[in-house]
Order: structure tokens, then C-alpha cells, then sequence
């Protein structure tokens, strides 16, 4: 069975910022058709469960950006309580990595609208920006395979 990395909230362990989880019937199918491995790149970067809610901002305009942006080097992810948790997400996106090189995974299953996981989209304190959040850019641009669950 092929191993590929999975958001952990997908799987049922509470590690979302509210200290919730969101697991489906669609995440779960994961379970019966790869070894999954579940990851929290939020939690790999240091932060604690729940934590503040954080949204990726563009340092010159203010605005709502992507994980693009902060590899980029335009824009910073804050907490809502404007605390600067960058570094943390940051450190989550390349400590996934290395679970990634280390277990030979090619693909990951990431959370949808995730600041750290989501692809197609990312929230912002409740806008919704197209993009992909930190972990997601991280890991496309190292050559793994990124899906989107909700």
C-alpha cells in the first residue's frame, strides 16, 4: 500500500486550531486505500492545540495573501491576536518535509482552506484568498503531490 502523508485533523485527531478535528466519511476512505500518515505541520512548528486562529497577510498592502507569499518572502502569517507565527508555520512546512524524504512519500492529502494545508484556497480569518497555505506551497514546490480534502 502506498504511503502518503494526511492532514491529521482529516483523520479524527483534534489538532485544529479550535482543538477540534474534521473528519469525514471521505477522509477516512484514505485510511482503506493508503498507509497514511498523519501529520500536523501547525503542531510540527511548535504551536499548541487549540492556538488562535492565523491568517497570512502581505506585508506591504495588508491584505489577505498566500503561502506563496511568505516563501515568497511578501507576507507573514499572524495570529488573530496579531501575534507573528511565521517561523512556526515555516518550521511545520519543512519539518513535513523531512517526514515526507524520510518515509520515501510522494503525495499528501491536505486540508482544505488550512493558512498551513489548504491548495485551491486558503481562509484568512474568513476570507477565502486562491491559493495554497504554506505547508501546500512547501510541498509542491519540492516535487510531492498535494489533494485537497475537505
Amino acid at each position: 500500500m502506498e504511503k502518503v502523508l494526511v492532514s491529521a485533523c482529516l483523520l479524527g485527531i483534534n489538532c485544529r486550531y479550535d482543538g477540534l478535528n474534521c473528519k469525514s466519511p471521505e477522509s477516512e476512505k484514505l485510511l482503506s486505500e493508503f498507509d497514511a500518515v498523519p501529520f500536523c505541520p501547525e503542531i510540527l512548528g511548535g504551536m499548541s492545540t487549540p492556538r488562535k486562529k492565523s491568517g497570512i497577510i502581505e506585508t506591504s498592502t495588508k491584505k489577505p495573501a498566500t503561502g506563496e507569499d511568505v516563501w515568497d518572502k511578501k507576507a507573514r502569517v499572524l495570529s488573530e491576536d496579531g501575534n507573528d507565527v511565521t517561523e512556526n508555520f515555516i518550521r511545520g512546512a519543512e519539518e513535513s518535509m523531512k517526514m515526507a524524504l524520510m518515509l520515501g512519500i510522494r503525495k499528501a492529502f491536505l486540508k482544505s482552506r488550512s493558512p498551513s494545508c489548504g491548495i485551491s484556497s486558503v481562509s484568512c480569518f474568513g476570507e477565502i484568498i486562491p491559493g495554497n497555505g504554506v505547508c501546500a506551497a512547501y510541498l509542491r514546490r519540492k516535487g510531492i503531490e498535494i489533494f485537497e480534502k475537505n
